[in-house]
């Protein structure tokens, strides 16, 4: 095994030092296949035939590699000896000597010669030649020594920085690697982001404090180049030492210059890892200084929307901090008026009012007082005539919904919210009974699988088509999508009625798991966890494998996880989605439950 990779490394070598290398004659393929093959006799006798018609450096490798691989060392060595005579310029074959005692495990002897070597040679292409030679061969002290005899005799601190940064990668001296990266990018002018990759795959828990020291000593070295600053940021934020990232971007900022804009970057980058806290920090930076920047608004809403998204992400989620998200937004409504700047702000509380607080009238009075200004964007005009058609539909009143869908469509065609619209537009028809159109609506969005709402018609479009084909009676559909427009209008009384009298009256329908599952979100978003339970552990039990099999574990697990504060049950339920549902759209936040549950240090 030991002289097969040794061939391969010195087929490597010569493809990179030999530009015809990979052009070889018939009888030298078919002496490298008798020699992969371990007929290694008959590839000496040919390989010696074609060395005595051409003498090439490549034949030479090949033929000590055979030789090697016979254990004929007295001849190979005395090939070698003639060779070393006749191309006494060639210094890579003294070197390769060196190796041959090495597999006759001779170290004495081969640190004898390059000991020797290492003292005669001058040329940089030496140098290189033998250290990666060496480097190639596992010989990593070896190369080090020569790569860095060759920056003394020639006098560059700068020469093969690559080459020893591959070397102390190799033998895991992350310290010395990180200096030469760093000589790569300030010295050789390596472009930042290959340096910044070349880190973060060196970078893990054991190599972690000797890359900081190495950067730290390379900010105080180079104290004039920013860039290194701007790598020990990026290094800090792919280690999640998101104190020490602030401290640098700050740095970064006060000598560039640049009016706050990469620590509200910084900021959002925290914010869309769902690091709301650690960003609420970075954006009170920016909020407190004493000379207000451009970002001083931009980062009061989003500060606002961190708020909200912690708000959103707790579970159970908390009406009175969701109230106290609203209030926060509020506050910067008050004081920069409804105008186009903050839309945002305006837009995430009439959400907040719409969804949880089923507070319609403050929302609609927010969204109708920007929506004609002048200087909104139109991209935000539709976003704000979609939420006011949703506003009409809790309401019931479903003429204006209809208005606004259709509105926002026409005028968004080739647009993701143009397609949005077409699918409220559906649902729509679909609450109203009217299944042809909608489902007409719905094969429209879902052919069209360039735009996000394609899977959700899909699964629409199937479940009219799968319930309207059944017998000449729609009635079971009618009643099962008056029951969602109820249970989309927080009506949950009279939705639950609707179900109990659809379950009795058909209680074979093909929608039976599609009505337990609505009773479960029902009783969920009243916070019966018992009842939640019940229901979805009938779909569990007599319903699975099915369309809601791995909707309902998750929802279980999240129960266990979160509200419960049942951890093992909730891993058990976890690792069951991985393991059952492997397709599931829940496997990636169930693996980051379970590595969060087991204390994971890199989650």
């Amino acid at each position: 095994m030991f002289i097969k990779i040794f061939f391969f490394h010195l087929l490597i070598f010569f493809a990179f030092t030999n530009p015809i290398f990979a052009q070889l004659a018939p009888e030298e393929q078919l002496a490298d296949e008798y020699f992969n093959e371990g007929e290694y006799e008959k590839a000496l006798e040919l390989y010696q035939k074609l060395f005595k018609n051409k003498e090439e450096t490549r034949l030479v490798f090949k033929i000590t590699n055979t030789y090697s691989a016979l254990k004929q060392y007295t001849e190979l060595h005395q090939f070698l000896d003639k060779i070393i005579k006749k191309y006494s310029n060639e210094n890579l074959f003294v070197a390769l000597k060196g190796f041959v005692f090495i597999q006759e495990k001779k170290d004495s002897e081969a640190n004898a010669i390059w000991s020797n070597l290492l003292s005669k040679i001058t040329k940089e292409e030496d140098f290189q030649k033998i250290g990666l030679f060496l480097f190639k061969n596992r010989q990593f002290e070896w190369s080090e020594k020569f790569f860095l005899q060759g920056r003394k005799i020639l006098k560059s601190n700068q020469l093969f920085a690559n080459e020893l940064y591959e070397n102390y990668a190799a033998i895991g001296d992350y310290y010395k690697a990180t200096l030469e990266l760093m000589v790569m990018l300030c010295e050789n002018y390596v472009q930042p982001d290959l340096i910044k990759g070349k880190i973060a795959v060196m970078t893990d828990e054991k190599s972690y404090e000797s890359i900081e020291k190495a950067l730290l000593q390379s900010v105080t070295k180079y104290k004039d180049n920013v860039t290194v600053l701007e790598i020990l940021f990026d290094f800090y934020v792919q280690s999640e030492n998101y104190e020490e990232a602030f401290l640098q971007i700050k740095q970064i900022d006060r000598i560039l210059q640049d009016g706050n804009s990469r620590i509200f970057q910084y900021a959002k980058t925290l914010q869309n890892n769902q690091k709301y806290e650690e960003s609420n920090q970075v954006l009170d930076y920016i909020i407190n200084r004493p000379q207000k920047s451009s970002y001083h608004l931009l980062a009061l809403q989003e500060k606002a929307v961190n708020y909200e998204q912690i708000v959103l992400n707790s579970k159970p989620i908390d009406l009175e901090k969701v109230k106290n998200a609203v209030k926060n937004y509020d506050e910067l409504i008050n004081a920069y008026g409804k105008q186009s700047q903050i839309f945002d702000a305006i837009y995430r509380k009439a959400n907040l009012c719409i969804f949880y607080l089923n507070d319609l009238q403050t929302a609609l009075i927010d969204l109708e007082s920007i929506e004609n200004l002048p200087s909104l964007t139109p991209q935000n005009k539709s976003k704000a005539k979609l939420l006011i058609g949703d506003i009409f539909l809790l309401q019931n009143e479903m003429a204006k919904a209809e208005l606004k869908y259709t509105e926002v469509e026409k005028s968004n065609k080739d647009e993701q919210i143009g397609a949005f619209s077409k699918y409220k537009q559906a649902m729509l028809f679909y609450y109203r009974g009217d299944f042809e159109m909608s489902k007409a609506f719905f094969k429209i969005l879902k052919d069209n699988t360039s735009n996000d709402i394609s899977n959700d018609a899909i699964d629409m479009f199937l479940l009219i088509q799968d319930n309207t084909g059944l017998d000449t009676t729609t009635e079971a559909l009618s009643r099962f999508a008056k029951a969602q427009l109820l249970i989309y209008q927080k009506q949950y009384p009279q939705a639950l009625m609707m179900l109990d009298s659809l379950q009795l009256k058909f209680p074979n329908h093909p929608l039976k798991d599609d009505i337990i599952w609505q009773k479960s979100q029902i009783a969920y978003n009243q916070n019966d966890i018992e009842k939640t339970l019940f229901f979805l552990d009938q779909i569990l039990t007599n319903h699975s494998p099915g369309v809601y099999s791995d909707d309902a574990l998750f929802l279980k697990a999240e129960i266990y996880d979160y509200i419960l504060k049942d951890p093992q049950k909730a891993m058990d339920l976890y690792l069951q989605i991985i393991t059952e549902y492997p397709g599931s759209i829940y496997k990636v936040n169930a693996r980051k439950r379970i590595r969060v549950l087991r204390g994971d240090k890199n989650q």
